[in-house]
């Protein structure tokens, strides 16, 4: 045994998927419906955000990091970040929320419209942010 290696963040190393279809294929049926709801709510909302895998789950780019989402023992976290939920702090008081982190429950309906105002919200501010760093 290495004694340089760290087996405890070894066994924390996230699972590499290579597409979302795959990450959503890891999950039980039930719990791919809402991601895939997820999914449907941001690719609607931005279609020219591009799909991909970062830090083990599914993540969409405009320009910049769009949002994340993913799926846990006991909820779904969505991740878009601390300035793009500013401004919806009373719709998002039903919700546990962290910086730049909203919990959804596995149980009941998904706030779809709420999240998707979000979405839109932070597809402003990536926009905004090529545009004033010349990438755009």
């Amino acid at each position: 045994m290495n004694p340089h290696v760290n087996t405890k963040v070894e066994a924390m190393a996230m699972k590499k998927y290579p597409s979302v279809e795959a990450y959503l294929a890891d999950f039980p049926p039930h719990i791919q419906e809402k991601l895939e709801q997820l999914r449907t709510m941001v690719k609607t909302a931005v279609p020219a955000a591009e799909e991909g895998v970062s830090y083990g789950m599914p993540v969409y780019i405009l320009h910049y990091k769009l949002v994340w989402f993913g799926a846990y023992k006991k909820h779904i976290s969505f991740y878009p970040e601390p300035a793009a939920m500013e401004g919806f702090e009373q719709e998002l008081a039903p919700y546990e929320t962290g910086k730049g982190t909203i919990k959804l429950s596995f149980d009941g309906d998904l706030p779809l419209a709420l999240l998707s105002k979000i979405v839109n919200r932070k597809a402003e501010l990536n926009v905004a942010r090529a545009i004033t760093e010349g990438k755009i």
